[in-house]
């Protein structure tokens, strides 16, 4: 029993990190394709 607490608080800490991750991904992706849209409009030119 004593064996199996250690092992469930570091799952909630892997858990925890993944999500962490996952937001920081989708914050780079997000970035990335604002950038990729802003480098393929084309500039009007005056």
């Amino acid at each position: 029993m004593t064996s199996q607490v250690p092992n469930f608080f570091t799952w909630i800490l892997d858990e925890h990190n993944l999500r962490i991750r996952l937001i920081e991904l989708k914050k780079e992706i997000a970035e990335r394709r604002v950038e990729c849209t802003t480098s393929l409009t084309p500039i009007n030119p005056d």
